[in-house]
């Protein structure tokens, strides 16, 4: 079944409430910042930017915005509030609360995740042109791991295919990857409402998983991770927009 990309919005959440890193969406970033950059590339990308919404508490955010031209959303303060403890952390309607608000008008949403700079124009255009021609509801972009997984026990998590020789030797021709999220999804969004994220997570292809390059999947959680992400983007500045 393809979809039409007049059926999808693309939607980015942001907030100044950082518990990790303050304010991180608009700290000064290459002459820009996080959340500015986010925004621009899904302009410059084949999406219509009249379907993008970006997801908002914060004035400073919003007053952005407003300046770009794009539509709001207009998060409530529990969407935003802190979340560093189990009772308080968000339930998948709460977290993406737009998505009541969206599902008269669009069938599925696109997501990325604004504190990853890196991550290139034309891979988010290859991720628009996965979704479009898949029969999935959900579409999950990774990041492949071909290094071998700890349990706490010191057991090895990942399966392998080769001899146990090559095991204890530490040789990951073999190893099965595993696999950690990156910053593009996609799914219904009337699965939200129903605590569904992409897909189960249960059965095999379902969401399907789509990979994703280690460099453009760089998360900006904390200082160190701010500052070196910046020198890439400096360094990588042409191709990120190719």
């Amino acid at each position: 079944m393809t979809k039409k990309i007049e059926e999808i919005c693309f939607v980015i959440n942001a907030r100044l409430g950082s518990s990790r890193l303050p304010g991180k969406m608009l700290k000064p970033f290459a002459g820009t910042s996080l959340f500015e950059l986010a925004i621009d590339k899904i302009i410059s990308s084949k999406f219509p930017q009249e379907q993008l919404y970006l997801s908002l508490f914060d004035k400073p955010l919003k007053d952005i915005a407003s300046e770009k031209g794009i539509n709001i959303y207009h998060r409530s303060a529990q969407s935003v509030r802190a979340d560093n403890t189990p009772q308080s952390a968000f339930t998948l309607p709460e977290v993406f609360e737009w998505w009541e608000h969206l599902q008269d008008k669009y069938e599925y949403y696109f997501f990325v995740n604004a504190c990853c700079p890196l991550l290139k124009v034309s891979t988010i255009n290859s991720f628009v042109d996965e979704f479009l021609s898949s029969d999935s509801d959900g579409l999950f972009s990774v990041i492949e791991h071909r290094r071998f997984f700890y349990r706490k026990d010191s057991s090895i998590i990942n399966d392998y295919t080769g001899t146990e020789e090559a095991k204890i030797t530490f040789n990951t021709k073999f190893v099965e990857p595993l696999y950690s999220a990156a910053p593009l999804r996609a799914g219904r969004l009337s699965d939200i409402g129903k605590h569904i994220y992409m897909g189960t997570f249960t059965q095999n292809n379902d969401p399907p998983l789509w990979v994703v390059p280690h460099e453009e999947a760089a998360d900006i959680d904390y200082l160190e991770e701010f500052v070196r992400a910046e020198k890439m983007y400096v360094e990588a500045d042409d191709d990120i927009w190719g």
